[in-house]
């Protein structure tokens, strides 16, 4: 017999949704500097436009699509009862978010 909790979850399926859930509020906290980045990423084209400003502009302003989409296609896989794809998808965002966090700790405990 499987180990069953209280509420009906396989065990190990409750495991599943705890990283979910985790590793989702990590991924989207860097959303909230990039509500701060994203409207003065536009000032590159106080200049004008160019090719680089344009190119620089789009990858700000494309970066939500990650955490976004990492946590819609997690939830999916999720509910097919692909439970290791989920985990694997859910966790991409998170080779954005550590080392950021990493480096504003690195910048906050150096002073700088």
């Amino acid at each position: 017999m499987e180990n069953v909790s209280p509420n009906g979850l396989i065990r190990r399926r409750w495991l599943t949704v705890v990283w979910l859930l985790l590793s989702q509020v990590i991924g989207l906290l860097p959303l909230l500097l990039w509500l701060v980045a994203a409207p003065f990423s536009l000032m590159a084209f106080d200049s004008g436009v160019s090719t680089d400003a344009t190119l620089f502009v789009a990858a700000i302003w494309c970066y939500p699509v990650l955490p976004i989409g990492a946590v819609l296609g997690a939830w999916t896989l999720f509910a097919f009862k692909k439970d290791k794809a989920a985990l694997f998808v859910t966790s991409l965002p998170l080779l954005v978010a550590v080392p950021l966090f990493g480096f504003i700790a690195y910048l906050w405990l150096s002073g700088g």
